[in-house]
């Protein structure tokens, strides 16, 4: 049985694509808004953003974590 490897690297060519996007974007996002405001509330902002997105990936592994813990403990 032979498997093929061609889906797989079309989805690394588009993670690729998507990656570079989000770069170029970033510094051309960064230079319009260091226009309009101070370097500290653009950091504040950046990491605010951050953390409202990444929070229900924590939660979650939060809540599977709480699951094994009840079934190690019996």
């Amino acid at each position: 049985m032979k498997l093929s490897l061609k889906p797989l690297t079309d989805h690394y060519y588009f993670l690729i694509i998507a990656s570079t996007f989000l770069q170029e974007s970033s510094f051309v996002s960064t230079k319009i808004v260091m226009e309009e405001m101070s370097p500290l509330w653009v950091a504040s902002a950046r990491f605010l953003i951050a953390a409202v997105s990444l929070s229900p990936f924590v939660l979650i592994q939060m809540q599977k974590q709480k699951y094994l813990l009840k079934i190690s403990l019996g």
